[in-house]
């Protein structure tokens, strides 16, 4: 067993969810990675982990409709990847990439998803400053870009 997956078994059994209730929070790779963090506030900013191409993976998943909640990365890492946002009043979808210059995705609670519980992100240490990202959001009114 290596030094993280022991960490992670000192820490908590694998597939515990964990409660993100604060307006910050700091991932960490040893205490988050392969669990769901579930998001329960409105609005914070949540960071995540430096990449270094560990392949680790944390799971975010709302726990409450989104005013402004903002999930970032730490020094120079960038966001690649792909949201999927449905609006909720009809059958449009949209697809956003983050094209490896976005530095957060920002759920609204209407236009960039986060309407409704249960909204998915998905962030893998893809390699060094890079986390890849997978999403489906809900939204309302003219979807736009969660990449910023």
């Amino acid at each position: 067993m290596n030094a993280r997956a022991l960490r992670r078994f000192e820490l908590a059994l694998p597939n515990d969810p964990y409660i993100i209730n604060t307006t910050t929070f700091q991932l960490a790779s040893d205490q988050h990675e392969w669990r769901t963090g579930r998001i329960d506030v409105a609005t914070t900013t949540i960071t995540l982990p430096k990449a270094n191409g560990s392949g680790a993976e944390i799971w975010l998943a709302t726990g409450i409709i989104a005013v402004s909640q903002v999930i970032q990365t730490s020094g120079s890492d960038k966001l690649v990847g792909v949201i999927d946002i449905g609006a909720t009043a009809s059958t449009n979808k949209n697809v956003f990439a983050g094209a490896g210059t976005a530095v957060k995705v920002t759920l609204n609670g209407s236009t960039q998803g986060g309407a409704e519980i249960g909204d998915q992100l998905f962030f893998t240490d893809l390699k060094a400053a890079v986390w890849m990202v997978t999403g489906w959001l809900l939204g309302s009114g003219s979807i736009v870009t969660p990449f910023s």
